[in-house]
């Protein structure tokens, strides 16, 4: 599961413990399908350390994101939250893969104010 909250200068996705493959792709679905998408940058949190997703989905997420985005976007980045664990170790190998391969920067951070001060800040 998963829900999507408006903040002040960027979206938030929130995803339960236990996720898969299949629910990254519905939940980057709903986000592109936002009319605010194409301007506010977005913070995914990973609330908890365990998922369902594994190494091999990793392009799969990338090219489903290349295949949906669209062209007319203005935002710059993507901020991943995930504490601990194998949701951090892949979002890590996730955001160093996707450098140059999507027209936004994605990193990822240990703390909600921490990835929200990158995301509202004027660096890339």
């Amino acid at each position: 599961m998963y829900a999507i909250i408006d903040r002040s200068g960027y979206l938030l996705v929130e995803m339960e413990e236990g996720f898969d493959f299949q629910e990254i792709r519905s939940a980057i679905d709903s986000l592109i399908g936002r009319p605010d998408f194409l301007l506010k940058n977005d913070l995914w949190y990973f609330k908890g350390p365990q998922s369902r997703l594994r190494y091999d989905d990793l392009d799969g997420i990338t090219r489903h994101i290349q295949q949906s985005y669209p062209r007319d976007a203005t935002r710059t980045k993507t901020a991943l939250v995930a504490r601990s664990g194998m949701v951090s170790a892949l979002g890590r190998i996730w955001a160093g893969s996707v450098f140059g391969r999507l027209p936004y920067a994605a990193r990822v951070f240990d703390s909600i104010p921490d990835a929200e001060r990158w995301l509202t800040s004027p660096d890339p």
